[in-house]
């Protein structure tokens, strides 16, 4: 754990050093930056070194996620900066795509505490070819791109279809939340 936060410190120095942006993964139950945000006033230090944060949170519609997330967020160790989270429709376990799977979240007091916080929400849509680009060893931005897959061919014109509109749709959720002006 140690070693992992003096890894951590030592990124955020050069990134500070570089002019240069930093994104922090706190995902899987990672404690470490939560620790070392709780421990030196993350946000304060950053603001005091000319940058403005920006704290992104993750959640799937299950309600273990957004606990986990909420935990986080209610610690107070990310503060001092701008917060968005992020509901990711891709981790919806079901098969139909008809029902808003944060129906329930959209009612629950934590996320209305967030939000009163200033916390902006953005829908991070399903893209439901992803498996599909992933077996052709390519990401979404590859296929957007271009790419070739391995094999010199190009991926199905339907998947990279999708592809292209999924950007496109969360590209306007974030605009719509006004996220796009934290972003680099």
């Amino acid at each position: 754990m140690e070693a992992s936060k003096i890894w951590l410190a030592n990124t955020l120095a050069e990134a500070l050093s570089e002019d240069a942006s930093i994104v922090i993964d706190m995902g899987g139950g990672d404690r470490v930056s939560e620790e070392l945000a709780a421990e030196s006033d993350l946000g304060a230090f950053l603001r005091a070194n000319g940058v403005i944060p920006t704290f992104a949170y993750f959640t799937g519609p299950e309600r273990d996620d957004f606990d986990h997330v909420y935990r986080i967020w209610d610690s107070s160790s990310f503060k001092d900066g701008d917060s968005v989270l992020f509901l990711n429709e891709g981790l919806y376990r079901s098969t139909s795509r008809s029902s808003d799977p944060f129906a329930w979240l959209r009612k629950d007091e934590r996320l209305r505490a967030m939000h009163d916080a200033g916390v902006r929400t953005v829908v991070f849509p399903a893209l439901t070819c992803m498996k599909y680009l992933e077996n052709d060893g390519l990401n979404v931005f590859d296929v957007i791109a271009g790419k070739p897959k391995a094999d010199g061919s190009q991926v199905n014109p339907l998947w990279r279809h999708m592809a292209v509109k999924w950007l496109r749709d969360f590209g306007a959720n974030i605009e719509e939340e006004g996220v796009h002006l934290w972003l680099p």
